[in-house]
């Protein structure tokens, strides 16, 4: 299945125009690659360089790649992986900078775009202003795929103004609010029980936070770390990221305590440490349950050593409406 991705390079003007040039042979080129040592085909590199290492695994033949600013600010140019990257990946750093020594292999680029560009959504426009090196946005697909439809003359057309309807529209369905809410969350009910809840859950939230990684972390690793799903948030002041770690229990009445039990060993599981993730809270989500029925469990919060959320019936309806009505 085709895949999305966003990849921000280098934006000083003498870079640019070299990693232009580099992108019109086939050659994607990331930074972070000054020292031979940082050469990704060596699992034991280090630093910085070792968050290329997604980049590697994660993109494979056919997928799509964004990359901000590489053809002047404001613009986007569209590419396509040539291979897997983790198979046509090579290190190389001969050039002025002796840096961009990771090369991934794509096809020629075809087009591109402004961002003040009419057919660009809101949601991309939002998602293009992430500050990480590379992040997923499988969530814009539709909107890419019209773009590379579009003439690259259309896509470099700026607009000068965006219509803005919202307030008249929101006027509207805030009157219709709380029937919406209680609507959305019985048929949700209805079509989706137990593990299912996850997906619901963070399809919600990457509506909600584009700019946020949330993907799914159960399975044979979830009894070391006790989530359902994890959410990635890029820190602004360095390449890290902070993380959510969220339990989804499709639970009605008393709860007891375990969740909490569960979702507090993600406060020590190596791995995310090793990603450069620092958990700065945990979340309980209860799908049925009302905070009235769980003294208990919310008892068991109170001496975390990082702060557990408990998120009961009420907060999910309100969660539901709130992905329902964004944009």
């Amino acid at each position: 299945m085709k895949r999305y991705w966003g990849f921000r390079i280098s934006t000083g003007a003498e870079e640019r125009k070299y990693l232009a040039d580099e992108l019109d042979k086939g050659n994607l080129r990331q930074g972070w690659g000054y020292e031979d040592s940082q050469n990704l085909n060596n699992p034991s590199v280090q630093g910085a360089a070792r968050r290329n290492f997604p980049i590697k695994k994660k993109v494979k033949k056919g997928d799509i790649l964004l990359v901000p600013e590489i053809k002047g600010y404001g613009t986007v140019a569209i590419v396509e992986a040539a291979e897997d990257f983790d198979v046509g990946y090579r290190f190389d750093r001969n050039n002025k900078f002796g840096d961009f020594g990771h090369i991934f292999p794509v096809n020629k680029c075809k087009n591109w775009f402004v961002r003040d560009n009419s057919l660009v959504s809101g949601d991309l426009r939002s998602t293009l202003r992430t500050p990480m090196r590379f992040w997923n946005i499988d969530h814009c697909a539709e909107n890419i795929e019209k773009l590379l439809e579009q003439d690259l003359d259309e896509n470099l057309k700026k607009s000068s103004y965006e219509e803005r309807v919202n307030f008249a529209i929101e006027s509207i369905v805030d009157s219709y609010k709380d029937k919406l809410t209680k609507d959305l969350y019985e048929t949700f009910n209805e079509k989706f029980s137990e593990s299912e809840w996850e997906y619901v859950l963070i399809e919600c939230l990457q509506k909600l936070y584009p700019n946020y990684i949330v993907e799914r972390c159960g399975g044979v690793s979830e009894k070391d770390h006790g989530a359902d799903v994890l959410v990635k948030i890029p820190c602004p002041l360095d390449d890290s990221m902070y993380a959510i770690a969220i339990q989804v229990k499709d639970y009605e009445g008393e709860c007891g305590s375990n969740p909490v039990v569960q979702v507090n060993k993600s406060d020590s599981y190596e791995d995310w440490h090793t990603e450069n993730l620092r958990v700065i809270e945990k979340w309980i989500v209860t799908t049925k349950a009302s905070k009235e029925e769980n003294e208990e469990l919310e008892n068991a919060t109170k001496d975390c050593k990082i702060p557990v959320k408990i998120l009961f019936a009420e907060d999910l309806k309100k969660l539901l409406y709130k992905a329902a009505m964004a944009k």
